[in-house]
């Protein structure tokens, strides 16, 4: 009988047993599968609880934030999760499409109750700080009583979880005990199969191949030991045990060819050690160049900054090796400090020589003077020109103007800078919606200025600070860099860069960083500037018509020696009150060229001292009575009103009667 005929009876037997085998492994798969369906359920009930206790949360943060900072996002954001998300709504229905118990359903319908009770007192804040009143919108959100409202949602959710993990729980256990039980008659059965082959084979066919096998086996031990040439005996019979022998030789010669091809892979292997070897050295060149690199794009960036008008510090992080952002503080002339920011496209060796060009492109084009605007469109013909690679840079570029006491700047699609001025203030500067550098030629850059003040603070950055990511995937954003920044806004520049430079590498903990880092700080520090000194000497007639020609002058006088402009209008119009007065009450129909009146304004070390003198009757202002500023308008005496103004504008106000004639003296010391 051939091998093949006993391994039918074999196969049969043992087909037999598999197949209650196959059985079991069925049912065990069912098992399973309802025991992994449990754990799902399991883990959307635990998740339907977590978002109805989350939605009660944002609900919580968005009022919040609204009656702290009055944002319109945070309003919109709390509507449209009370009146379209309805995340309690929708945790409520899915349960119940999940055939949760009416218990389960219960314990959150009275969560729904409380956060409802909940909602009533946020929207209530929500209407108050509507209506502008933000104290009591404040206090119905951050009060003892809303927190109690919040610890009560919580406690059916809790037992709402609590209920169904037990429930849950009993429902895998039974699941896995029927799962075990299939496994163990799967086991047995397979056990068994694998006995009665055993025994079939040892009590039937032992005997009829015992001896080729043995001399088949001694064959394979020395093909096994390495022996390519060992023999291998002859088949007797045709039958399994001969295609044995024969795949046995058809092995021999597979090893045979197996060995040279080993010959040749260590060859090869041997070869591309070389190879390795030459490409490290080659890499280890390249590292050197890269940080030669490095070495040379750092010293691009300045390290020493204008002393005149500003303290100033800038810092990159590169994220590789090379890096893409630039910055610079150019002193464009005496007066005027440039102030420059710049993020290339893309990353690596390419974007850190657009960088150099845009770099020495951008700070050649800034000397020359033009403004912001003219300067930009400049520099975006450039690099424009001739850009195969088609790569562009985001660019903020300013001027600050100690003259004039001015910043000046434009924006080509660049971060907008932060301004922090006195009493803590921190606000981004409006954006002038340039498009970024060298993206096409024949552009135009709208350019934007506003009043500097002594200790105000320029802060720039590049989008590596704002988009930083944590383990988590969240950034560091806009409003955690302004909360820096107001927390720093009293240290020195260096101090403060470095106070966002930290701040952000905390945030970020381990993530590795994909962009450059990037801030340059500058606080405005004018030079005191020397007053300038100037007389005016003129003479009027006693004629109602001179009065604007007076005002003329007097307003030239203040162009022409830069004093402030609100000061110079109040001077003009007291003179013209104090020349109206004259003109009335000092003659009684005077003759045309008979009398005049003289004024003479001297400006020295930052006083004003301003003098007239007429030939009219006699009237000190000491003499005139205070008006009578508590009464109704109908009620008032006339007069008084005009030297009460004078009075209130200047410092000093003297008079005296010299030769007949008035000599009225003020004095008024400029502010800085």
């Amino acid at each position: 009988m051939r091998i093949r005929n006993i391994a039918r009876v074999l196969f049969g037997t043992v087909v037999g047993l598999f197949t209650l085998t196959g059985v079991c492994v069925i049912m065990l798969n069912t098992a399973e599968f309802e025991k992994q369906r449990a754990l799902q359920r399991e883990a959307e009930f635990r998740q339907l609880g977590v978002d109805l206790a989350d939605a009660s949360d944002f609900l919580t943060r968005e009022v919040r934030r609204y009656v702290q900072f009055a944002e319109v996002e945070h309003r919109e954001k709390f509507w449209s999760e009370v009146r379209e998300e309805r995340t309690r709504d929708r945790v409520i229905a899915r349960l119940r499409e999940l055939g949760a118990p009416a218990s389960e359903i219960a314990l959150l319908e009275d969560a729904k109750r409380n956060s409802d009770a909940l909602i009533a007192v946020e929207v209530q804040a929500m209407d108050a700080a509507a209506a502008g009143d933000f104290e009591t919108a404040r206090r119905l959100v951050f009060d003892w009583e809303y927190d109690a409202l919040k610890q009560e949602i919580m406690a059916p959710i809790v037992a709402f979880q609590q209920a169904m993990s037990m429930r849950v729980a009993q429902e895998t256990q039974a699941a896995s005990t029927r799962a075990d039980w299939m496994l163990l008659l799967s086991n047995i059965l397979i056990l068994t199969s694998a006995l009665v082959t055993v025994s079939l084979i040892y009590h039937v066919l032992i005997r009829r191949t015992v001896r080729p096998v043995n001399a088949l086996t001694e064959s394979m031990r020395a093909l096994a030991g390495g022996n390519v040439d060992a023999g291998i005996p002859d088949p007797v019979v045709e039958d399994e045990i001969a295609e044995m022998i024969r795949a046995t030789q058809v092995f021999r010669d597979s090893l045979r060819a197996r060995e040279r091809l080993e010959q040749e892979r260590a060859a090869r292997a041997r070869e591309l050690d070389q190879k390795n070897a030459q490409l490290e050295e080659a890499l280890k060149q390249i590292e050197e160049e890269l940080e030669i690199a490095r070495r040379m794009q750092q010293s691009i960036l300045p390290h020493q900054f204008p002393a005149r008008h500003v303290q100033a510090f800038g810092e990159m992080v590169s994220a590789r090796e090379l890096g893409g952002d630039f910055y610079d503080v150019i002193e464009i002339d005496r007066d005027r400090i440039g102030i420059v920011i710049a993020d290339v496209s893309g990353k690596g060796v390419s974007a850190a020589l657009f960088m150099a060009v845009s770099s020495a492109v951008m700070k050649s084009v800034a000397l020359r003077g033009g403004g912001p605007g003219e300067v930009l469109m400049q520099v975006n013909e450039l690099l424009s020109r001739e850009n195969d690679a088609s790569m562009f840079v985001t660019l903020f570029y300013g001027i600050i103007d100690s003259e004039n006491d001015e910043l000046e700047y434009a924006n080509a699609g660049h971060n907008p800078p932060y301004l922090l001025t006195e009493g803590n203030k921190v606000q981004p500067l409006e954006h002038t919606r340039g498009v970024a550098l060298g993206v096409t030629p024949g552009l135009r850059y709208a350019s934007r200025s506003l009043r500097l003040h002594a200790g105000d603070t320029i802060f720039c950055y590049s989008d590596g600070v704002t988009e930083a990511t944590n383990p988590e995937g969240l950034e560091f954003g806009d409003e955690r860099l302004a909360k820096v920044l107001y927390a720093s806004h009293g240290l020195e520049v260096e101090a403060l860069g470095r106070q966002v430079i930290d701040g952000v590498t905390e945030f970020a903990q381990s993530e590795r960083q994909f962009d450059d880092i990037t801030c340059v700080v500058l606080r405005y520090q004018p030079c005191k500037k020397p007053m300038p000194e100037g007389r005016l000497q003129a003479r009027f007639a006693v004629d109602n018509a001179e009065i604007e020609r007076m005002a003329g002058l007097v307003r030239r006088f203040g162009e022409r020696y830069h004093l402030p402009a609100e000061l110079t209008h109040d001077i003009a119009l007291a003179l013209e009150e104090l020349f109206s007065n004259i003109i009335s009450y000092g003659y009684d129909a005077p003759k045309a060229g008979e009398h005049s009146i003289a004024l003479e304004i001297e400006l020295v070390d930052g006083v004003l001292k301003i003098r007239l003198e007429d030939d009219g009757r006699a009237f000190s202002p000491d003499d005139a009575e205070p008006p009578d500023l508590g009464s109704p308008l109908e009620e008032r005496r006339d007069g008084g009103l005009g030297l009460h103004f004078v009075r209130n504008l200047v410092d000093e106000v003297d008079y005296r009667r010299e030769d007949d004639r008035n000599i009225l003296t003020l004095v008024k010391a400029i502010p800085e």
